[in-house]
């Protein structure tokens, strides 16, 4: 990708926010290992965009499954009452 700013071309980076905020948690922490849950609102409402659950071990993050919202049955506590 390249990114154009003040009419200069420079090599450009895009990456899910989602793989942004898990990295800079996870790297700053005391852990060697863990799991890891991003979740921002509804979004699409399922798959990646919505949130992701993640292991990390080491340096390395391994993604999982996208969290699906709403959850089965289109169960929402606003909804129920």
């Amino acid at each position: 990708m390249r990114v154009t700013l003040d009419g200069q071309a420079i090599a450009g980076y895009s990456s899910n926010h989602h793989m942004r905020a898990r990295a800079s948690t996870f790297y700053q922490s005391c852990f060697d290992e863990a799991a890891i849950f991003t979740h921002d609102g509804f979004s699409t409402g399922m798959g990646s965009l919505s949130g992701m659950f993640y292991y990390a071990s080491g340096n390395r993050i391994y993604p999982l499954v996208p969290t699906i919202w709403p959850p089965p049955l289109n169960t929402r506590p606003s909804a129920c009452c």
